[in-house]
């Protein structure tokens, strides 16, 4: 406007470079029909990951700020992606009785790279649940029983920051649920 130059600074979105996620898997499952009567109908399940993953970063949301740039560039994992995780489960299937108990567990993950309000990454630590369910078959088509998740009211933790400095930041009390429940198929 009339002869006079004006400077912007702009700033933009852009997704990461790459990222990459390596690891294994190794599973075991078996109903151990060769033991005697009732127990002929026990059973294992069995899971165990191992993964690792690179590609996320913390970026800073105003690059004016030098709290938030002073943070950025950390080179973390990708996000939701626990190193280990694994699953144990012991079954039960005989005489119209179907039972699962579970305990699933998984080491702690990143939950987002950079929280708005504190421009550091986020963590969920480690975390481990036991669930439970048994039914019983009425008829051929119809089933009755209870399913219980988190029986054993574990807490999520959230932890903030990155290396050494990872203090706790919140925490979630989940309560247990049981639910009766009825299956009927059509």
């Amino acid at each position: 406007m009339a002869g006079v130059t004006y400077t912007f600074d702009v700033t933009q979105q852009m997704n990461g470079e790459e990222g990459t996620v390596q690891g294994f898997e190794i599973g075991y499952q078996q109903f151990f029909d060769f033991l005697p009567g009732p127990l002929s109908g026990l059973g294992l399940q069995a899971n165990y990951t191992h993964i690792d993953s690179d590609g996320g970063r913390n970026t800073a949301v105003n690059i004016f700020d030098p709290n938030q740039t002073g943070g950025a560039n950390l080179s973390l994992p990708l996000e939701g992606m626990s190193p280990t995780s694994y699953n144990i489960a012991l079954l039960y299937e005989r005489y119209g009785i179907s039972a699962r108990l579970a305990w699933n567990w998984r080491e702690q993950y990143l939950l987002t790279t950079s929280a708005a309000n504190i421009n550091a990454p986020v963590w969920s630590e480690d975390y481990g649940q036991l669930d439970g369910s048994i039914f019983y078959d009425l008829t051929d088509n119809v089933k009755i029983g209870l399913q219980g998740t988190n029986l054993t009211q574990e807490r999520t933790i959230l932890r903030v920051g990155h290396g050494a400095r990872m203090p706790r930041y919140s925490w979630v009390d989940t309560d247990r649920r049981v639910a009766a429940v009825l299956r009927a198929r059509f």
